[in-house]
């Protein structure tokens, strides 16, 4: 997870702990939404999910 994050606005303060944090409780939700399509649409099979965010650079710059 890169900063700046922004959390959908279903996800502010869940976590109690800031955006950053919120922004992954988010993530791991979709990705749990996701995975239990894939039990639902393939149940009886053996099916590896692999789950990658891309390699960029955050430049932090002051006002």
């Amino acid at each position: 997870m890169h900063q700046p994050t922004s959390p959908n606005k279903a996800f502010p303060g869940m976590s109690h702990l800031g955006s950053y944090s919120d922004s992954i409780l988010e993530m791991d939700c979709i990705i749990g939404r996701s995975i239990e399509v894939v039990r639902e649409v393939a149940p009886d099979t053996t099916t590896i999910v692999v789950h990658t965010l891309p390699q960029t650079v955050f430049k932090r710059t002051k006002p």
